[in-house]
């Protein structure tokens, strides 16, 4: 029945991918932060979705998530609420981004995640981090070496399958999201 179900999402996705309320959403250059939420959509916890991927602490996951493909993803976290489109700086780069109630988005690439976005409204920690923390806490803290670049900080991950980059995103002071991708493409 699930595969019936995904299917069915499959051929109805290229239909959704239209303008959306959501296509504001920047890649990892970019720091906009959409609207989220659809009419009258209340956001149940993080991680909460079937299949949801988290860490042996409890953080919630999201370099499982890089490298999954159509399937792999819905059996994971289920359909998505909003599927759109995203031009990124590039005019090369045009991504299929899966929208979730618990702010976590998917970027698409041939048929692959290639970036997870969690934004301000994600409600678990990753990387032992939490929306909102402090930038000098994290410099202070944090057990990998940073790299500042404007209003964000960056590190690579070494222990994944794919070379993985995880920038954290600024807004003042506080973490506004956090962005982590295949640091290859």
């Amino acid at each position: 029945m699930r595969s019936t179900a995904a299917s069915v999402f499959f051929l109805g996705f290229l239909s959704l991918i239209s303008a959306s309320p959501q296509s504001s959403a920047l890649g990892p250059s970019g720091v906009t932060a959409p609207t989220g939420g659809g009419a009258g959509a209340e956001a149940p916890p993080a991680g909460t979705a079937p299949g949801a991927v988290n860490s042996p602490a409890g953080d919630f996951d999201p370099t499982q998530l890089i490298g999954l493909d159509l399937k792999a993803a819905l059996d994971s976290l289920g359909a998505p609420q909003e599927v759109f489109s995203f031009r990124g700086q590039d005019d090369t780069e045009d991504n299929v981004v899966f929208f979730y109630s618990d702010y976590l988005y998917l970027f698409w690439y041939r048929n692959r995640v290639w970036q997870v976005r969690c934004d301000h409204r994600f409600a678990r920690p990753l990387f032992g981090l939490a929306m909102g923390m402090p930038r000098e806490v994290i410099e202070r803290t944090s057990l990998h070496p940073l790299i500042p670049r404007g209003d964000s900080l960056y590190f690579d991950l070494d222990d994944s399958k794919y070379p993985l980059r995880v920038r954290l995103v600024f807004a003042g002071n506080a973490l506004a999201d956090i962005y982590v991708y295949r640091s290859d493409f």
